[in-house]
C-alpha cells in the first residue's frame, strides 16, 4: 500500500468525542482490532499516554514485553520481528519516548522490517503551562524514514490503525501517533468487515531477457567466477539455483555478513565475503575474474573497503534499482529478484568445459577451502584469553540450534569469522545504523520469538554499558539467553582505529566493571571468565536448548586487532 493512501486516510481531524457509557473508548477499539489482526505480542515502555493502551491489551491476554528503555524495547519488537518472521509492535510515549527510540527506529527502517510504533502526541485540548512534551512527531518520523500515521479522532481509530498495519507489515516501518486525550475518548462502533480474502502470491520481478543475456556472457567469458548472495538472495529463497549455477559454472559460492552460513556444506562455499573471510580463503577472492552478486547490497564489510574485485566485471542483481551501484561501482546492473534470476540463468548456461587449474573447480581447491580458519598468534595471559580461541570453543560447546545475536563493534568480528551458525536465520547482526548498544534488545526480541531454542548474544563492555539498565529486564522475564561480554576494557574499534593512526588510545580506554558481580544482584547467573577452563565449567548450561539466563563477563586480549580492522 502506497504512502499518500495511508496519508488520505489520516489526513486531518475532529474534535474528539466525549466518553459515553454505550461507547467503547479508543484505547480498548486499538486493543481490539491489534488482537484481530493477530497481534500476541507487543514490547515498550508505556507513558502516560499509552498506558491505558498497554493495559487494554493486557486485559486481552497479550503478552506484553516492558523494557526499562525506549531504545532497547524498539530494538525488541525489531529483533521479535526478525526472527518471528512477523509483525513486531512496540507502544512508547510522546516526546522523550520517542526521541530516547531514535537510534532504534532509524535501524528498523534501514534493515526494512515489518514494524509498527505507537505512541502518543499532544492533547487536542492543551492544558496550563507549558507542554514540556511538545514534539514534531511527524517531522522525527521523516527524518528517521518512518511512514507517519496519526489518530485524532475517536471515529476513524480503528481504519487508521487497520491502515498502518497493512503498511508496516509490507517491511516499511510505521509510526503511528495518538493525541494524548483521544486515547480515553469514544470511539465509533467497530465496523464488521470481513477476513481479507488471501493474497495472491506476488510473481517476483524476473530480470529482462537481455539482462540474463548480458550476465550469461560475463559467465561465458569468465574463468574464475564468484557468485555472492545476500539478504535478498536469503529472502527469495535463491540458495539452490545459485548453487547448481556454480556446479555448472565452476564458480566459488560465498555470501555477504547477512547471509552468513547460507551455503555452509556446499563444496565450493568461499563463506564470508570480504573483511570477514577466513584468511586462508581470502587468496581465492583475490583471484576472482567476475562477480555476480545476488540480493546483496555491496557494503564495504563486502568489499573489504574495496581492497577487493577492483577492475573486475561485475553485475549486481537487487529487485530496487535504486539500490544498484549506490554503494560499490559495478559494470552490469540488473532489476530481478534473486532466484528468478538464477533460475533465469540455469536455462541459458551450458555446463563449463573442464578447465583444469585455470577453473576454481578442483582439488587443490577444495582443499584450500576444507582448511581451518587460521588464528593471529598471541601470548598466554594470566588475566585475559585470546578471542579467537575463546569463540572456537564456544562453538563445541553452545547448542547446534543457537541463534546468535552480535551487537555492533570491534568483537563482532570473531564470532563473524569463527563461529558458524545454521543459516543466516540463525544470524542477527545489529548493524544497519551502525549504532552499538542495540544488541541486547535484540536479542531479547528474538528470544521472545523462539522460546524453545537458545538465544546467544555477543556485546562487548562498552555496548552492554550503554544498556546495562535493561539487564533488570532480562531478569524479569527469564529469556532463554547467553550474553557473552566481550569485555577489552575499552571502546574497542575506536582504540584499534587510534592504534592504527599512530595516536595514543587511552581516551577509548573503559573503567574495568564486574558484570557478572551487576547480573547477580539482579538475580541472574553470572560468572567472570579469563581462561578457557573456566569457561568450561558452564557446559552444561551452554549446552542447553533452554534454560535461565547467564551473563559471562569473558576478558579478552584488549590488543588483538579483528582482520576486519586492518581494512582500514
Amino acid at each position: 500500500m502506497e504512502e499518500t493512501r495511508l496519508r488520505a486516510v489520516v489526513a486531518g481531524g475532529r474534535p474528539v468525542t466525549s466518553v459515553t457509557t454505550d461507547a467503547p473508548r479508543v484505547c480498548d477499539a486499538l486493543a481490539d482490532e491489534l488482537v484481530a489482526s493477530g497481534v500476541r505480542t507487543v514490547f515498550g515502555l508505556m507513558g502516560e499516554d499509552t498506558a491505558s493502551l498497554v493495559t487494554a491489551l493486557a486485559a486481552r491476554d497479550v503478552e506484553v514485553h516492558a523494557a526499562r528503555h525506549e531504545n532497547v524495547a524498539i530494538t525488541m519488537a525489531d529483533g521479535y520481528a526478525w526472527a518471528g518472521d512477523t509483525l513486531g509492535v512496540c507502544i512508547i510515549s510522546r516526546g522523550p519516548g520517542a526521541t530516547n527510540g531514535l537510534t532504534a527506529a532509524i535501524s528498523a527502517v534501514r534493515a526494512g522490517r515489518p514494524l509498527l510504533l505507537v505512541a502518543g502526541e499532544a492533547p487536542s485540548q492543551p492544558g496550563p503551562g507549558p507542554d514540556l512534551k511538545e514534539l514534531d512527531h511527524a517531522l522525527l518520523a521523516r527524518a528517521a524514514g518512518l511512514v507517519h500515521a496519526r489518530i485524532t479522532a475517536g471515529d476513524d481509530a480503528t481504519s487508521v490503525l487497520r491502515e498502518a498495519i497493512s503498511v508496516a507489515r509490507s517491511a516499511r516501518p510505521v509510526l503511528l501517533t495518538v493525541q494524548a486525550d483521544v486515547f480515553h475518548g469514544a470511539a465509533a462502533p467497530a465496523a464488521r468487515h470481513p477476513a481479507p480474502p488471501p493474497e495472491e502470491s506476488r510473481k517476483p520481478p524476473a530480470p529482462a531477457a537481455r539482462d540474463v543475456d548480458a550476465l550469461a556472457a560475463l559467465l561465458r567469458d569468465a574463468r574464475r567466477p564468484l557468485l555472492l548472495a545476500g539478504a535478498g538472495a536469503v529472502a527469495s529463497g535463491a540458495a539452490p539455483a545459485i548453487a547448481r549455477l556454480a556446479d555448472r559454472t565452476g564458480a566459488l559460492v560465498g555470501t555477504t555478513l547477512k547471509a552468513k552460513d547460507l551455503f555452509r556444506g556446499a563444496p565450493w562455499d568461499v563463506g564470508v565475503v570480504g573483511g570477514f573471510t577466513n584468511p586462508v580463503r581470502r587468496p581465492l577472492l583475490e583471484e576472482v575474474d567476475c562477480v555476480l552478486a545476488f540480493g546483496a547490497s555491496l557494503s564495504s564489510l563486502t568489499t573489504a573497503r574495496g581492497a577487493l574485485f577492483a577492475g573486475v566485471p561485475f553485475a549486481q542483481i537487487d529487485v530496487d534499482d535504486r539500490r544498484l551501484g549506490a554503494i560499490t561501482p559495478i559494470t552490469t546492473p540488473v532489476v530481478g529478484d534473486a532466484r528468478a534470476t538464477a533460475e533465469a540463468l540455469l536455462a541459458v548456461v551450458p555446463d563449463s568445459p573442464p578447465g583444469g587449474d585455470a577453473r576454481f573447480h578442483t582439488a587443490e581447491t577444495r582443499a584450500r577451502l576444507a582448511l581451518e580458519p587460521e588464528f593471529q598468534p598471541t601470548e598466554p595471559r594470566p588475566d585475559s584469553m585470546d578471542p579467537q580461541a575463546l569463540v572456537r570453543r564456544l562453538d563445541t560447546l553452545l547448542h547446534p540450534d543457537r541463534t546468535v545475536v552480535a551487537d555492533g563493534g570491534h568483537h563482532a568480528g570473531f564470532p563473524a569469522m569463527y563461529l558458524p551458525v545454521a543459516g543466516p536465520w540463525r544470524w542477527l547482526y545489529t548493524l544497519d545504523f551502525a549504532a552499538v548498544g542495540m544488541g541486547l534488545g535484540s536479542a531479547l526480541g528474538v528470544a521472545a520469538a523462539r522460546p524453545g531454542s537458545p538465544t546467544v548474544l555477543f556485546i562487548g563492555d562498552g555496548g552492554l554499558s550503554m544498556t546495562l539498565g535493561d539487564l533488570a529486564t532480562v531478569a524479569a522475564q527469564q529469556p532463554s539467553l547467553v550474553i557473552v561480554v566481550m569485555n577489552d576494557r575499552a571502546w574497542g574499534a575506536e582504540r584499534h582505529f587510534l592504534d592504527l593512526l599512530g595516536l595514543p588510545h587511552a581516551q577509548a580506554q573503559l573503567p574495568d566493571v564486574d558484570f557478572a558481580a551487576v547480573a547477580a544482584g539482579l538475580g541472574i547467573a553470572g560468572a567472570r571468565i579469563r581462561s578457557l577452563g573456566e569457561l568450561d565449567a558452564h557446559a552444561d548450561r551452554l549446552a542447553a536448548a533452554t534454560g535461565a539466563p547467564l551473563v559471562l563477563d569473558c576478558h579478552i586480549h584488549a590488543d588483538l586487532r579483528a582482520r576486519w580492522m586492518d581494512e582500514f
